[in-house]
């Protein structure tokens, strides 16, 4: 499995996160400052061996 897309975005659509590697994750951070405690939303696109992709979205809960 390959993680194509990460984008985590605020509660206003702004977007806080990108990634195109399963390697580089969010730390909870933003603009090198903490983001504060909120739910975010989440979009993440894999392709498998096959190469068919899926997408999923969601939300995560930051806590501090």
């Amino acid at each position: 499995v390959a993680v194509e897309l990460l984008t985590i975005y605020n509660r206003w659509g702004q977007k806080v996160f990108e990634s195109f590697s399963k390697e580089k994750r969010w730390d909870g951070r933003f603009d090198g400052k903490d983001a504060p405690a909120d739910v975010y939303a989440y979009i993440i696109r894999v392709r498998f061996a096959n190469g068919e992709t899926k997408e999923q979205k969601g939300d995560v809960t930051l806590l501090r």
